[in-house]
């Protein structure tokens, strides 16, 4: 009956609601991998086991050292999975794959692996080749493995001590399977002609996705919906360029609605969806692309950017703060970042010349979002260089792109702006073969930690040193003399910095416990090729594994390290303290236009957070400054650090007729999410201008008054009212209306310059110590050894 429909959908909804909060963050199991050009040969490991300088410790030998232990697996295959079974559990799970020989190993720790892996093959058939581990994130017990045959998949509810086999009548395509953010025993998978099926029951039964004509959805692409979706809701892509989101129906038929109804012709170029937005490319024709945006489920509707004409591709880049930013691609390896408001309508140009990298037909910007404070953002801008080079510079914004700047060096260094600056690895570096440098590390459960590589200087090198920030990026520091991969445990208490990749052998790791005041050193138990440093989600913990390489018994070595030892005791309410970002620096703590308090642990008080620990904030708005504003739409910065002018090709001067009264903007806009109050706000208002009239007989021409530097209200424009056109002054109408048009264009370059001199007087912040803005001129670098870094 309809009603019991209702009541089972009800009651569905609600148990999915309760659990989608905490478990839609979070990714398992963790998967890493050998790199494609393989191990050192034996011969090499050999050499390098023998290292021509000794290892000097740098703690005292009275220091409480972290607890290792170390165990040596069975093989050497290509890839690994490995999976915590939840917080409340000591169950550890390990599947090594060979794609090459179709081998593998399962291996079950029942302590988390610090002192066994048993082998446990034998729970499968004796033919079975099992490629893929995947587990729920709602439940973590509840796990499916995938045969690389696709015959079937195998699941368990009890973290593997217990499988079953489920035979499907689809060959299941490889590495396809997903949990559901959302529901502990839904999961999604597709078959080898690209048809997606789903099932309520950990693969128990399997339901095909069709369209509602009855035919197969090809997908080409898909997403789980957000929290603010129904739990059993899913977004896919046909191959046609579609969009559906389904409802997926257990003991129902699923419901599909088509959001691209009102696109022409999509032609699947890109669907993404991030939180309460939907993005689809769509061509026009053969040349042309344009993006679509639907926020919080609304009408797919066209995006409005300025600049250059030529576009070639869209990348969205991050959707997270209630904002958009999206880099326009005009031309091979460049592109261009544009933010939104909230509705992800009219972008803004932010920064130029934001390097892009293509992977395979994969565009990936070189550009990262710090986890765990909103605002920050960290990109790689490509300027002009010595002797035809271009220069590879590290930006910072600190109010969602409003404005950005390069990153000045620590102070202990000579190393000034602008002819030297901190420049940081990202995407570019760690996806390189050749490189392979981790990028910046941030985490949600740390805000205001961060880790990175790189390097001084005009450019970034191939190479560098570790550095740390304790602030949120304001300030940094050099924390190792040489490139590292990095971890943050116990919410931010414990940071730690290990060998940078593979090809470095591994005999130590560096770690602090003081918010980088000082770092520690402590001996892997025997040295190995590190490829990967992994810890519980959500990097709560006291422990994490490194996954590490002997490449003279090519077998795959596993340390378990426990820092409880040097952190024994728990932290009480004494040991805290509220830490704002903007602690650093005098006058005007604010943050998006808010005065944010965090809470820290007192990094002198040598004790743990726990897995329990919350983390309090608090908030109080702050008086509206420069550093709240971004570019309207329409408008744009010439440079970093200058004014928000007009774009000629875009500003809407919508004078129809003598007279007409419209409303114009002096091009700044509040960041989005941004809460100052007073201030500058008056100048975000829009301003009167009456479309000018002529006749025959010349009038009195428009006549505005501007605001001076100590004017704290929106400048108006006045006009004098004109007399009525005669009917023969169609031409002087028209040539008065483009004049009105100039003049209006002057005035709004000219309320630029003076908003933009008050804002500078009446906003400067402290800022402005640490950083510079970036200059277009700085096209001369110091003299380098170093190679630079080429496409």
């Amino acid at each position: 009956m309809a009603w019991v429909r209702g009541v089972l959908f009800l009651a569905l909804a609600s148990l999915c609601l309760a659990a989608s909060k905490p478990a839609a963050k979070v990714k398992t199991p963790i998967q890493f991998s050998l790199p494609s050009s393989g191990l050192p040969t034996p011969q090499a490991a050999k050499a390098a086991a023998t290292p021509k300088t000794t290892h000097k410790r740098v703690t005292r030998s009275t220091d409480p050292q972290p607890s290792v232990s170390t165990v040596e697996l069975n093989d050497l295959y290509e890839r690994g999975f490995l999976h915590f079974a939840g917080y409340d559990s000591q169950t550890a799970l390990l599947l090594t794959y060979s794609n090459s020989n179709h081998k593998f190993d399962f291996y079950r720790s029942s302590d988390y692996g610090s002192s066994n892996w048993t082998l446990n093959n034998d729970l499968f058939h004796a033919n079975s080749d099992i490629s893929t581990l995947a587990a729920s994130s709602v439940n973590t017990s509840n796990v499916m493995f995938e045969e690389s045959d696709g015959t079937g998949v195998w699941s368990s509810n009890d973290a593997a001590a217990t499988v079953t086999w489920y035979p499907t009548a689809f060959t299941v395509q490889a590495e396809t399977l997903q949990f559901s953010p959302y529901m502990s025993k839904l999961v999604l998978v597709r078959d080898i002609n690209q048809h997606m099926y789903f099932s309520f029951h950990l693969g128990a039964n399997w339901t095909r996705l069709i369209t509602p004509q009855g035919e197969p959805i090809i997908v080409s692409a898909f997403s789980w919906g957000t929290d603010t979706d129904d739990c059993d809701v899913i977004f896919v892509q046909h191959s046609n360029g579609h969009v559906y989101q389904v409802a997926l129906g257990d003991r129902y038929p699923s419901v599909y609605t088509l959001l691209t109804a009102n696109i022409s012709s999509p032609q699947a170029a890109t669907f993404v969806l991030d939180n309460e937005y939907i993005f689809v490319e769509a061509f026009t024709d053969t040349v042309d692309v344009n993006l679509y945006v639907s926020v919080n489920r609304s009408a797919l509707t066209k995006a409005s950017f300025p600049g250059p004409p030529r576009t070639l591709d869209f990348i969205v880049v991050d959707a997270s703060e209630n904002m958009a930013i999206v880099a326009v691609q005009h031309a091979d390896n460049l592109s261009n970042l544009y933010i939104s408001g909230r509705h992800a309508l009219h972008f803004s140009l932010s920064l130029t010349n934001v390097l892009l990298i293509d992977r395979g037909g994969v565009k990936i910007v070189d550009f990262q979002r710090v986890l765990g404070l909103e605002g920050l953002y960290l990109a790689t801008q490509l300027t002009p260089g010595a002797e035809y080079n271009q220069f590879f510079q590290t930006v910072m914004t600190f109010n969602k792109g409003g404005s950005w700047s390069r990153i000045e060096a620590p102070d202990t260094d000579d190393c000034d702006l602008p002819d030297c600056s901190l420049n940081f690895h990202m995407q570019f570096s760690h996806l390189n073969p050749r490189m392979r440098i981790p990028p910046v590390y941030s985490t949600p459960s740390a805000p205001g930690y961060l880790l990175a590589n790189g390097n001084l200087g005009g450019t970034l090198f191939n190479g560098g040193q570790a550095y740390f920030s304790a602030d949120a990026g304001l300030t940094w520091e050099q924390s190792s003399t040489t490139l590292g991969q990095f971890h943050m445990l116990d919410s931010g208490s414990v940071a730690i910095i290990g060998p940078a990749n593979i090809n470095t052998l591994g005999t130590s790791i560096n770690y602090s416990i003081d918010d980088g005041t000082t770092w520690k050193t402590f001996d892997l138990d025997e040295p190995v090729h590190v490829v990967a440093m992994l810890s519980r989600p959500g990097n709560l913990a006291l422990d994490f594994v490194v996954a590490g390489v002997d490449a003279l018994i090519q077998k795959w070595v596993i340390s378990t390290i426990n820092f409880a030892p040097v952190l024994p005791n728990a932290c009480t309410p004494d040991d805290y303290f509220y830490w704002s970002p903007r602690d650093e620096l005098d006058g005007l703590p604010c943050v998006l236009g808010a005065d944010i308090h965090v809470q820290r642990r007192d990094p002198s008080g040598f004790c743990h957070n726990g897995f329990n620990f919350t983390r309090n904030e608090t908030s109080e708005p702050c008086q509206c400054t420069g550093d709240d504003l971004d570019c309207e739409f329409g408008f744009a910065r010439a440079v970093l650090g200058a004014p928000c002018m007009p774009i000629t090709d875009t500003l809407p001067l919508n004078c129809t007729a003598p007279g007409q009264t419209i409303q114009l903007s002096h091009g700044y806009r509040l960041v989005a999410d941004d809460v100052c109050e007073g201030g500058v706000l008056p100048y975000l208002q829009p301003f009167t201008y009456v479309c000018p009239s002529y006749s025959n007989t010349p009038t009195e021409a428009p006549a505005t008054t501007k605001p001076g530097p100590d004017t704290t209200t929106a400048p108006t424009t006045h006009t004098t009212p004109a007399p009525a056109r005669s009917s023969d002054s169609s031409g002087h109408s028209s040539a008065g209306l483009i004049a009105g048009l100039v003049i209006a264009m002057l005035l709004l370059v000219l309320a630029g310059v003076v908003i933009f001199v008050l804002l500078r007087r009446r906003g400067a912040r402290a800022e402005s110590v640490r950083y510079a803005p970036l200059n277009a001129s700085e096209t001369e670098d110091k003299d380098r050894d170093e190679d630079m870094l080429a496409f």
